[in-house]
């Protein structure tokens, strides 16, 4: 669970910790942080104005004529209910809902003219969750440390409804890694049943991808699809090649693959990519859908580990647990947009049709909108050391008592030298939450005594082991 409240003064060149994609053609790789919506032709936006600020102007109410992915076998259906009040007490219980349950909050409390806008958005009603660690290994003797050596990614399905959009996912893998499928297929020691296994490479990376039933505790039919490449990353540079950075981290196989993968399979398609005549002017007629399913995308949180599969020659010097996690994202069945600043709420709601499976989300029940089922429970678990009432001397620090200065002046030092153009310096101060409170709690305080363009509260399903 993380609570955090955050007033950013620049953009950082590395992925910043939450980043929602949304699902558009035109979309790039890297995001800014809480950045609403990263697709071109859902709405225009001042540059002035808070990064990822909804549209100026609602999606159209109501059932929408549905729109066709890139890859023409999946249709999008987006459904808008427009709210009678814009209040903020909208988002409550979303809020409230992360105590127990997966899911994502992003809240913007902080308005400036031509600069910041009040809006949030929350997600608490899941299709998909995506689970990626970059593998870290011990350096060969006689060296110590150790490396980065390939990345494992998880996409599972939360519920059955969830389960229709595996096989598109599966499709848009082999086709985008170009993939063979295994001769024979093997059976699960621990559930029995049927894997279906793929394989490739690309550059020096070996890509093997396992679909098979969920491993998550409690699930039942549900599938997930494994995925793992291993293998030496590319290491050449700008200067030693001659191309753009950007093409040599586009071209390693990893994480960000994987996202770009997922885009493109939800995607809808792009005009100047159209096969058909006809398909410009079905694109005109599900104009409104493409609009409303702006808002449909990945809700989540990067690490910094991320970095490290572009630059896995950087010697570490801690191990990583097996269970560390790089990435956590989302695929929501609904998204909640409040528009604070011009009065404005929405919830959108998405159905996906598989035209080869031929499955659709509508053939099985939403889930429970107030209770989750057990399996996808993952309530807050206090501090084994929290007491009802927090003293000074309960507070626990990274640093000793005037290191963080010493740091100032070191870095202060080597600027003069030029041997630093920028640094990020910090220290953690951490105390267990009262008994009493709950993140929801905490986050709610920090809304209204810290307001800032850039707040969230996220629920990744790390709490009681049950990933």
């Amino acid at each position: 669970m993380l609570v955090l409240q955050l007033l950013l003064l620049s953009i950082s060149i590395l992925p910043p910790l939450t980043s929602p994609f949304s699902f558009s053609s035109s979309s790039s790789s890297s995001s800014s942080f809480s950045s609403f919506s990263l697709s071109a032709h859902s709405h225009s936006q001042s540059h002035s104005s808070t990064l990822g600020a909804p549209p100026s102007t609602p999606p159209d109410s109501g059932p929408l004529p549905p729109y066709q992915t890139s890859s023409y076998a999946l249709t999008i259906a987006p459904t808008t209910t427009l709210h009678p009040s814009s209040s903020s007490r909208l988002l409550d219980p979303y809020i409230t809902a992360l105590d127990a349950r997966r899911g994502v909050v992003l809240t913007s409390t902080y308005q400036t003219p031509n600069r910041y806008s009040r809006w949030s958005t929350g997600v608490k009603e899941l299709y998909v969750e995506v689970i990626g660690r970059v593998v870290v290994v011990p350096l060969p003797l006689p060296h110590s440390g150790f490396k980065a050596q390939g990345s494992e990614c998880t996409v599972r399905a939360l519920n059955l409804r969830g389960d229709v959009l595996i096989d598109g996912v599966v499709r848009g893998l082999v086709e985008d890694f170009e993939l063979k499928q295994s001769e024979q297929s093997e059976q699960s020691e621990q559930s029995g049943q049927s894997v279906v296994k793929f394989s490739g490479r690309s550059a020096n990376q070996k890509i093997d991808v396992v679909v098979r039933r969920s491993t998550l505790k409690g699930a039942g039919a549900e599938r997930e699809i494994f995925v793992r490449m291993m293998g030496q990353q590319q290491t050449n540079t700008t200067n030693e090649t001659g191309g753009l950075e950007e093409d040599r981290t586009r071209s390693t196989p990893g994480l960000m693959s994987i996202v770009r993968s997922l885009i493109s399979t939800f995607a809808p398609p792009s005009a100047s990519a159209s096969p058909s005549p006809n398909i410009n002017s079905a694109s005109a007629a599900s104009a409104p859908a493409i609009k409303a399913a702006s808002t449909f995308g990945l809700y989540g949180a990067l690490g910094y580990d991320l970095a490290f599969e572009f630059q896995p020659e950087i010697p570490l010097t801690r191990s990583r647990k097996d269970d560390d996690r790089t990435m956590v994202f989302y695929i929501p069945e609904e998204v909640i947009v409040i528009d604070l600043e011009r009065k404005r709420a929405w919830t959108t709601s998405f159905e996906v049709t598989d035209a080869v499976t031929r499955r659709s989300t509508t053939d099985y029940p939403k889930s429970s909108m107030v209770t989750p089922p057990a399996h996808l429970s993952q309530p807050f678990v206090h501090a084994k050391d929290a007491k009802s009432k927090v003293n000074v001397a309960d507070l626990s620090r990274d640093t000793v008592e005037g290191g963080f200065a010493k740091s100032v002046t070191a870095a202060k030092e080597k600027f003069i030298n030029g041997d630093l153009f920028e640094a990020v310096l910090s220290q953690t101060f951490a105390v267990p939450l009262p008994l009493q409170l709950r993140p929801s709690t905490l986050f709610t305080r920090l809304r209204k005594r810290n307001p800032s363009p850039y707040g969230f509260l996220l629920n990744l399903g790390g709490e009681g082991g049950n990933r």
